[in-house]
């Protein structure tokens, strides 16, 4: 039974009531503290009924990303609402509150000077910021800080990442599962260590079949929204996929790597005579989804891809992502345990059949 409010309890009353030390219930208090559950617990309520608001409570868990309005970075926001959604449901669980910040092309983040202002936690989008500097910054301040977003970086701090590498490697072993031993992969630029992690999944996937690795079966695709926007450079990946299907014994089945690349292999080029060619329509596809190729119908100018009656997606769940970013920060705060935020948590898209209307 706690103690009741007839006067100003202070921690030396809650210790007492819980029958722990005053240092163990400030430590509880400010995240520092090391006690079972159960005692955690406790104290955690006694704090809570006197009013005691821990400081992780005290400061706003920052979220920092790349403008979802910037020409640019358009594409992010269906990605952005998911992963804010994911974060604001496991912030809002804590008590903590959330606060957005948004930088443009070439910003940074400036971290306030004085202590009182500074975030309680910073959870920061892959490639919004330069990371090295961020978490430097970090340290030095002692603000927990964490990634999420495309595993396509060497992290300086924790991160939780789609899993780039499982996300292939499940798709090439769904098609060979049904029956096709020609697989290709149409993916974008060689250069990228996302996309690299991708290959090292079909490469693997394909050897665990038993199938000899054919490097004929991969191609690059390059994209950008000018380039889906400019008639002279529309087709790239559309390009990529007729010189695949060009190859001696081509492909029955494909892998297409990200959403831009899928939408510009379906978008409808003249003499398709409003329907995919044959050649490509009978094609068994799988796309990695990062974003739902019906948002990027949406927010390209003048996108309008096939409307398909059945699509395969390995499908990326960026709520869970952001999820499960802020239930690792959280921790960090309630435990004190930075040691928790120097991993990298890989989330595995999941196959689904999509309907497109």
């Amino acid at each position: 039974m706690p103690l009741k409010k007839t006067k100003r309890v202070t921690l030396a009353d809650i210790a007492e009531e819980a029958g722990v030390s005053t240092a163990l219930v400030s430590n509880i208090l400010n995240g520092k503290g090391r006690a079972s559950e159960e005692v955690r617990n406790r104290i955690q309520d006694l704090l809570e009924f006197h009013g005691f608001k821990p400081k992780y409570q005290q400061k706003p868990l920052l979220f920092i990303t790349s403008s979802p309005l910037t020409n640019n970075e358009i594409w992010f926001q269906e990605q952005f609402t998911a992963l804010l959604s994911g974060i604001s449901q496991a912030s809002s669980k804590a008590s903590i509150n959330l606060q957005v910040h948004f930088v443009g092309p070439e910003e940074d983040y400036v971290m306030p000077s004085e202590p009182k202002d500074r975030p309680s936690a910073i959870i920061a989008t892959t490639g919004s910021v330069d990371m090295v500097n961020l978490d430097k910054t970090c340290k030095e301040n002692k603000v927990p800080l964490i990634q999420v977003g495309y595993d396509n970086e060497i992290f300086q701090c924790g991160a939780v990442v789609s899993d780039s590498y499982a996300a292939v490697y499940k798709a090439t072993l769904a098609l060979f599962q049904e029956g096709h031993s020609r697989i290709g992969l149409v993916r974008w630029k060689s250069t990228s260590l996302n996309s690299n992690k991708k290959l090292a999944g079909y490469r693997t996937a394909v050897e665990s079949c038993g199938i000899e690795y054919d490097e004929s079966l991969v191609v690059d695709a390059v994209h950008s929204i000018a380039e889906l926007d400019d008639p002279k450079m529309q087709r790239p990946a559309r390009e990529a996929l007729e010189e695949l299907l060009k190859v001696d014994n081509p492909p029955t089945a494909v892998i297409i790597d990200n959403s831009f690349i899928s939408s510009s292999v379906i978008y409808p080029l003249p003499g398709d005579h409003g329907e995919l060619p044959e050649h490509i329509a009978k094609l068994d596809m799988i796309h990695i989804e990062d974003i739902s190729l019906s948002a990027v119908k949406a927010i390209v100018s003048g996108m309008i891809c096939f409307d398909l009656a059945e699509t395969k997606v390995m499908r990326i769940d960026w709520v869970q992502i952001g999820r499960l970013a802020a239930e690792c920060i959280i921790h960090t705060l309630t435990e004190g345990n930075l040691t928790d935020l120097s991993k990298t948590l890989k989330v595995e898209p999941e196959l689904k059949i999509i309907e497109e209307s």
